[in-house]
């Protein structure tokens, strides 16, 4: 689970055993952890959003971009930075075959596609797909297709991005501020939604 407020990823155990699996990274705390997956070894991908004012009115006055890392976190506990300066990494998904890691940049209005490469490395961030202005994408998932399902939040909708980085569909969220996406039962063919704005 990431924790902003802890700034740490927990684990929470069956029983309901808390402990803290990465507390920084070389030593520095991290930002605030927003979202996460596992591949198929076991390494934990996380994005790690710093929220911190913005400096200067020259930059961009509203809103701040928050430039920040994501991180992968192996088996043993240990973390490697993946990418950096990030406009607020958000929602975080691998693609089928587990080469490519798809990250919602949510203050750019993007979603951005880096390789993972054979040798452990990482390519650099290369743009997946550009929604429009104001579409701030959170969470996201990667179904079995290939097509990312994002969810746009203040938009209403979960936006469906085709393997080619084409927006193919949009499904109304039954709120204008759906955030967090999980797939369920049965074969994972559900798609559970949280929305802020519907009470």
């Amino acid at each position: 689970a990431c924790d902003a407020g802890l700034r740490a990823i927990l684990k929470i155990t069956p029983k309901k055993e808390v402990s803290c699996v990465c507390p920084s990274y070389r030593g520095r705390p991290l930002g605030g952890p927003n979202d996460l997956v596992f591949d198929s070894q076991g390494n934990l991908y996380f994005t790690d959003p710093v929220r911190r004012p913005i400096l200067s009115s020259l930059i961009r006055p509203t809103p701040d971009f928050a430039l920040s890392p994501v991180f992968v976190l192996d088996p043993v506990g240990k973390p490697t930075l993946v990418a950096q300066d990030l406009a607020f990494p958000n929602g975080i998904g691998l693609m089928p075959d587990e080469k490519t890691l798809i990250v919602a940049a949510s203050r750019r209005d993007q979603l951005l596609a880096i390789a993972i490469k054979r040798d452990g490395t990482f390519g650099e961030p290369k743009l997946f797909h550009q929604f429009a202005e104001g579409w701030h994408p959170d969470s996201l998932k990667v179904d079995a297709e290939g097509n990312v399902l994002a969810a746009m939040l203040g938009h209403g909708c979960i936006a469906v991005v085709s393997p080619a980085g084409k927006l193919i569909e949009e499904i109304p969220a039954g709120g204008k501020r759906p955030s967090n996406l999980a797939f369920g039962h049965p074969n994972n063919k559900l798609l559970y939604i949280t929305e802020t704005e519907t009470n």
